[in-house]
């Protein structure tokens, strides 16, 4: 059965280990270790592959994102096994598409309950007073998480994935507050 990209390098680490300490012969050491370092290789390729299908998956996701009706702002919550950098990349996207607008994403796995927050806000905003740092760390302790960074970029995290709805709304009520 397949093992998460996660634990098989740290599972092929352990069989290295244990064969150091196997008493074999020693062209047989040479021989499985030989056919662990190309399941490593592979292991690193199926990472590699699996981190650019998710960014690819994300940035797609990212271009259907439009701007908030009354507010300067892109705000959105991306469903699926994004990790950071994929992330990232949408975010990027959005802020290519928007260059004038804030921007918050929150990203939820299925498989797990953590939340990626992400925001960036272009130097006009930040100028009248509006803070990535603000809208991430608003989002994020309605989740059970926190974050911060830099007036024009942050990034957090959460626990609670059900509360998502509710922190994008909190990180709306901060940024209207502060536009007034």
């Amino acid at each position: 059965d397949a093992e998460p990209d996660a634990t098989l390098a740290s599972k092929i680490n352990q069989l290295n280990s244990e064969l150091n300490d196997a008493e074999i012969p020693a062209v047989a050491k040479d021989r499985i270790r030989a056919s662990l370092a190309t399941l490593q290789d592979r292991a690193k390729a199926a990472a590699k592959q699996a981190a650019k299908a998710g960014a690819t998956g994300a940035v797609e996701a990212a271009r259907a994102i439009r701007p908030h009706d009354a507010l300067p702002i892109c705000i959105a919550h991306l469903e699926g096994a994004f990790d950071r950098p994929a992330v990232l990349a949408a975010l990027d996207t959005v802020r290519a598409n928007n260059p004038n607008f804030a921007v918050l994403l929150a990203a939820t796995a299925p498989e797990s309950d953590k939340i990626t927050f992400v925001a960036r806000v272009p130097k006009d905003l930040v100028d009248r007073g509006v803070s990535a740092s603000d809208l991430v760390r608003a989002a994020a302790t309605r989740t059970g998480g926190k974050g911060g960074g830099k007036p024009d970029a942050a990034q957090g995290g959460g626990s609670d994935p059900t509360k998502v709805p509710a922190a994008l709304d909190a990180a709306l009520d901060l940024l209207q507050e502060k536009l007034r």
